[in-house]
């Protein structure tokens, strides 16, 4: 009987270990936002929001796209749909020339390339429809 508990209990806790892991990705922490030199940074302890004001300006109009370290929450870079900018705020190299209407509401979008731990890629909508 206590070999079946204890088959049991290792049962349960292994069941539960993809839910802690899912529960430390911090690829959400930062928030950049088009025409503004600000964004916002949540915290990795208690969720509060801080304001940030450093983000490269001129930035486009519209939306915007992050990516944030999925184990810490850093800033890895950023974009407009035009440009991508790094970590210092400065234009990546071959970060120019994005063909987004980066005055759209969804002008760009990032995914992490499956299986790779620092490739990305970057989505652009160059649509330009009238609402």
């Amino acid at each position: 009987m206590k070999m079946l508990k204890t088959k049991l209990l290792r049962s349960f806790l292994f069941a539960l270990l993809p839910f802690s892991v899912m529960a430390q990705n911090f690829s959400g922490y930062n928030w950049y936002f088009g025409n503004s030199p600000q964004g916002v940074r949540f915290s990795r302890s208690d969720n509060s929001a801080s304001l940030v004001n450093n983000q490269a300006t001129p930035f486009g109009t519209g939306g915007s796209a992050v990516a944030s370290d999925q184990v810490n929450g850093n800033l890895l870079f950023y974009t407009d749909g035009a440009n991508i900018y790094d970590v210092s705020h400065a234009i990546m190299p071959s970060g120019t020339g994005l063909a987004a209407n980066s005055s759209g509401n969804q002008p760009v979008a990032i995914a992490k390339v499956p299986g790779q731990d620092n490739q990305y890629y970057i989505f652009t909508n160059d649509a330009n429809f009238t609402t």
